[in-house]
Formats: structure tokens, sequence, C-alpha cells
């Protein structure tokens, strides 16, 4: 009974659909919330052997849930160095959920994966991309750097940097 999340079992192999295809499947609280607890039913059962997360639609996921400007205007208004750090805290908490799950988790990218996109990908143990692909942490040019340093981990400190310094997106050929 998930709203933001579509759950399928075959042969051992639990799938997860990130299911906003009108908002291009961006994180909100709810549905990364939906995608842990179901990522750690998958753990507990005995049956599921791997977990794969894919997004409905044109894109695998393009980023953060950020509400319209005037939304946003209050609460950005209201917020102290301790609630963004906070903030932060509990981001990178949900990541790590996935990051030690003691199954493999493998992400299906297609379309976008973009910021909270890639901190969602790069938690996964391995990364399956689509041609059409198109990667990379956009908001570095605005807003700073990601939450988490997996790109490090992931693509190494070459490319790290070029991504994570330019905003870049790279294709799915080139990833």
């Amino acid at each position: 009974a998930f709203s933001t999340i579509q759950v399928a079992s075959d042969a051992g192999v639990l799938t997860i659909t990130l299911n906003r295809p009108e908002k291009l499947n961006a994180l909100s609280v709810p549905l990364q919330t939906e995608l842990l607890q179901a990522a750690k039913q998958a753990e507990a059962d005995p049956q599921i052997r791997a977990l794969l997360i894919r997004g409905a639609g044109r894109a695998f996921c393009a980023g953060y849930d950020i509400p319209p400007t005037a939304e946003r205007g209050a609460v950005q208004a209201s917020r102290t160095i301790r609630s963004d750090i906070t903030r932060m805290e509990e981001t990178v908490g949900r990541w790590h959920v996935l990051w030690n799950l003691r199954i493999p988790t493998i992400a299906q990218v297609h379309g976008y994966c973009v910021a909270g996109g890639t901190d969602l990908a790069l938690h996964c143990d391995m990364i399956v991309v689509a041609d059409d692909a198109r990667i990379g942490f956009t908001p570095v040019r605005a807003m700073g750097a990601p939450p988490t340093h997996m790109w490090l981990y992931s693509v190494g400190p070459q490319w790290a940097k070029r991504l994570l310094l330019t905003g870049d997106l790279i294709d799915g050929r080139k990833a």
C-alpha cells in the first residue's frame, strides 16, 4: 500500500519503481520514506535476493522535489544553520540505509538522473545505464556540493571533479 512507488517481485528480485512520472520521479520525503521502507522489507524477506530500483515514465529521477518559490520562501526564511545541518544529516542517513542493505541493489537508469537521482543511484551496488540517460549534479552551479561524496567512489577523482565543478551532464554512452 504505497502511494509514490510500485513494488513487484519476480524470481527473487524485488523491483521498486519510483512512481511520480509527472514530476520525473522527483524525490519527495514520502517517496524516499516509502523507497527505504520497501528496501528494508525486501532485505528482511528470505525469498528476495536482490533489489532493482527504476523510475516510471521518461526519467529515472530528476532530483529532489523542491517546492515552488512561493512555498519555499517561508520555509527558507525560518531556517537556521542548525536546522539546515539536521536536514542534510537526515538526507545522508536515508541514503546510508540503502548503501548498507545486505542484499545487492541495482539502479536501472534511463532519461534524467540528476541531483538527488544521482545520490540515489550512487548508493546502489550497481548502476545499469541506458544510452538515453542524462547524468550529473547540476545544482553545484548554484546550490553547492552533493550531500554525500559517492561520486568519488563511483566515478573516480578526475571525473568527480569535472562533473562536480562544472555541473555538466553526461549521456548514458559516456557513463
